[in-house]
């Protein structure tokens, strides 16, 4: 089935975006509980909502250690590149990666992340 103009638009949109990220943790396996007054209230928050994509110089909704939900209490706006980081941290904790810890300090609420850069990947 082809998608529609309107379709498209609304893919464009707070709530396009919204059901697309909820959509692709649900396929990762990822719990998604944020509602979509939640989820835009962290982008407005941040003040990156123009800034997100998953790219060098872009931002990304992060979890916590990249564990967990995506919940209220356990998300934060991050650079996509600590975010990379972070996900990475797991190929290193699970077996002889050399990596480098560095810290992630969330701007919003403070928190102090530690996240491994996984500097040579397996794969």
């Amino acid at each position: 089935m082809a998608i529609t103009p309107a379709q498209k638009r609304w893919r464009l949109t707070p709530r396009g975006k919204y059901a697309d990220h909820r959509w692709h943790a649900r396929a990762r396996g990822v719990a998604f509980t944020l509602t979509f007054e939640d989820w835009w209230a962290l982008w407005e928050q941040s003040g990156h909502w123009k800034d997100r994509g998953s790219r060098l110089g872009c931002y990304v909704m992060s979890r916590y250690n990249d564990e967990g939900p995506y919940a209220k209490g356990n998300v934060f706006i991050a650079p996509w590149e600590a975010n990379n980081a972070a996900r990475n941290s797991s190929v290193a904790r699970s077996g002889g990666t050399r990596a480098r810890e560095i810290e992630y300090q969330d701007p919003y609420f403070g928190h102090v992340t530690a996240i491994v850069n996984a500097l040579e990947a397996p794969f």
